[in-house]
């Protein structure tokens, strides 16, 4: 398998799909290790589900901003606001 000057693979810098339920749909979103874990820190700090937590994201997003980017954004914006970097 080929990988990148990191030691990454193609798969890897894609990011891993899981399935999420939004508003009572299934929907997969594909998204990087350490994104998921931070969604997943996220979520069980505030007691809630990550399925919960996106549907938050999802109402909350821009309509010309992907899922996935919004998603990326929320954890982002969320450890720096904390003045935490994961």
């Amino acid at each position: 398998m080929e990988r990148d000057a990191c030691g990454r693979s193609a798969r890897s810098r894609l990011g891993q799909p899981r399935s999420v339920i939004i508003n009572g749909r299934r929907t997969s979103l594909r998204l990087e290790a350490s994104i998921w874990l931070g969604l997943d820190e996220i979520a069980r700090e505030h007691g809630r589900s990550v399925d919960e937590l996106v549907t938050r994201i999802d109402q909350g997003r821009a309509k010309d901003r992907s899922l996935a980017s919004a998603v990326r954004i929320f954890v982002g914006e969320f450890w720096r606001d904390r003045g935490t970097v994961r």
